[in-house]
């Protein structure tokens, strides 16, 4: 976590609002819980379900067509 904030990335230690593009999130877990658990059965029930929800939350992506027209012709 350390060295991602240190090339200047945000990151955030909870999931209470919503989760945004390019989001850095570390959860803090109890000892023994390994990724797997994580995304199975972690902090909740169902906890792929519950982030996959909080992206669905968040403002669609505005995503722009590249040109179709090279500069170079």
């Amino acid at each position: 976590m350390r060295m991602i904030r240190d090339k200047g990335i945000a990151v955030s230690e909870d999931m209470d609002g919503p989760l945004k593009p390019g989001s850095v999130v570390f959860v803090q877990t109890p000892g023994g819980i390994t990724h797997r658990d994580y995304v199975t059965h972690a902090w909740t029930q169902y906890p792929v379900r519950e982030v996959l929800e909080k992206m669905a939350a968040s403002p669609a992506l505005t995503r722009m067509a590249a040109s179709t027209t090279s500069p170079f012709r």
